[in-house]
């Protein structure tokens, strides 16, 4: 069956965001614009952050039929929602299938390659 894989990646995401407060409950920021105007991604990314508590996610998503570079910049308002250390840096692990890590340097961005059609859920610490 060829639609089974895309029915086991959306059954992870809906058993993700049933058990993840940043989705069900917490702030959303969108990243689309700011990272648009920065020329860091094109128009069919989409790009946005959740958060709740201590639970940090940035979530990015491809409308497109190749992989591509994207950069992801955090705007200032993320950066002090998710309440990072400008001293530090942090790590964005996925939750979804491809357990890729990025890491967020003291500009608070990152670069990954996407694939067509595909999503990260990444979780910060």
């Amino acid at each position: 069956d060829v639609q089974l894989p895309l029915r086991q990646f959306y059954g992870d995401i809906l058993t993700f965001a049933s058990n993840s407060k940043a989705i069900t409950q917490g702030d959303y920021y969108d990243l689309t614009n700011f990272n648009l105007s920065q020329g860091n991604i094109a128009n069919d990314v989409h790009v946005f952050a959740r958060v709740y508590n201590e639970e940090r996610l940035v979530i990015l998503s491809s409308f497109d039929d190749k992989t591509k570079r994207v950069k992801v910049k955090l705007s200032d308002e993320v950066v002090q929602a998710f309440q990072l250390n400008s001293e530090e840096d942090y790590v964005g692990h996925d939750m979804l299938r491809s357990s890729a890590d990025v890491g967020i340097n003291k500009s608070r961005s990152f670069e990954v390659d996407i694939l067509p059609y595909s999503s990260f859920i990444f979780k910060i610490k």
